[in-house]
């Protein structure tokens, strides 16, 4: 399951697999870990087809929403899934029905009754839906290329919200930055950089303020290679700001704190280790990440303070199997704060921190019987 910010071609990066779930799918049982993050249980699309969850955030602890999906046992491709954690137990809240195959790759809780998730259906086309507190509801969205897909969402208030993704105007053209804004009636596209020669792509998007949003991702020049891209709002245009980089480095996930306290998170896949830079309100400065594995990746960040902030991904040990990889910020440095976690084959694609001593990681892992990819979310209590 390749993750977004690693596929930048022409169908853009896909992480999850996706959908509407039954109301008689089955849970995972993995075992629980033995450190502060715990496993809970969660649903699942089918027990049979890989399942995944990409996206999770939340308003207080008893209202937590997390996106992803499954493969579809009817061969229909993909099928979004979205559940809801209401303080005691993950069930699942069905997607809004669009024929084909669908994927919601991030979701941002404003209110209870107020939650945008974005994706993608049929392979090309952008996908919004919308929780007003009793449904998901479709959201009309701008199509400007022949591939269109939403990977970030963030708000910062209920009629200012910000999405961000990547469009192909032609087959013969290079893939292009694409960011939609929400004004409380609709979805307009925003003008905004692509840098890169042959492919450019927005992972994640972050807000301080209505005039000061960040969104990350990667671009490729002329012979291939990726970078880092990180580019801000200023309340009137898109810009690009420069940003430490390594070889094939690609950033997938932004969290902001305040206007001179932002993370940004991802991965080089040459030296296959987790990569993380942090704005101080002048410039991008990286911050090394301790390696869990012979490969790590880092894929989302979260942050409740300045001192509270989570990162996470998966490490391989041998580069056979994975395990689900959680870092933590303490203020000076990062920290390994996930003990290997005895599931096989575990990933972690996104990170709620909520506040402090309440924190939420998801992704897939693979079940104790058969080797079925299936949710997995656990929570983080500062035991």
């Amino acid at each position: 399951m390749a993750h977004k910010a690693f596929v930048i071609g022409l169908l853009g990066a896909i992480a999850t697999l996706i959908g509407v779930v039954p109301a008689s799918a089955g849970v995972n049982d993995i075992r629980p870990d033995s450190s502060c993050w715990q496993y809970v249980r969660s649903p699942n699309g089918t027990n049979t087809l890989p399942n995944a969850l990409d996206g999770v955030d939340g308003t207080s602890a008893n209202d937590v929403w997390a996106v992803g999906g499954y493969e579809s046992p009817g061969f229909l491709g993909n099928e979004a899934l979205i559940e809801h954690w209401d303080g005691t137990s993950w069930r699942v809240s069905a997607a809004f029905f669009i024929s084909g195959s669908t994927s919601l790759g991030a979701v941002d809780a404003i209110a209870p009754d107020d939650v945008w998730a974005v994706g993608y259906y049929n392979t090309s086309q952008p996908l919004i839906e919308h929780w007003d507190g009793t449904g998901w509801f479709l959201s009309g969205t701008p199509v400007p290329g022949i591939v269109n897909i939403m990977f970030g969402v963030a708000a910062a208030s209920p009629t200012d919200i910000w999405a961000v993704g990547q469009y192909q105007p032609n087959s013969f053209s290079a893939t292009k930055t694409l960011i939609l804004h929400w004004n409380g009636t609709a979805w307009t596209q925003v003008p905004s950089p692509s840098p890169g020669a042959t492919a450019n792509q927005l992972n994640d998007v972050a807000v301080v303020s209505s005039g000061d949003v960040w969104a990350v991702g990667i671009s490729l020049d002329a012979d291939g290679m990726g970078h880092t891209l990180t580019e801000h709002w200023n309340g009137t245009r898109w810009s690009v700001v420069r940003s430490p980089t390594g070889e094939q480095t690609a950033l997938e996930g932004v969290t902001a704190i305040a206007s001179n306290d932002v993370w940004a998170v991802g991965s080089g896949t040459s030296d296959f280790s987790g990569f993380s830079i942090h704005w101080d309100g002048s410039s991008w400065t990286e911050f090394p990440m301790p390696v869990a594995g012979v490969e790590d990746y880092v894929h989302g960040v979260s942050a409740s303070s300045s001192t509270d902030v989570w990162a996470v991904g998966e490490a391989s040990p041998n580069f056979e199997s994975w395990q689900a990889l959680a870092l933590k910020w303490d203020g000076s440095k990062w920290a390994l704060a996930h003990p290997p976690s005895g599931h096989h084959d575990a990933h972690f694609y996104g990170v709620a921190d909520l506040a402090p001593g309440d924190a939420w990681a998801v992704g897939t892992g693979v079940h104790n019987g058969p080797s079925i990819d299936l949710t997995l979310t656990e929570h983080w209590t500062n035991c």
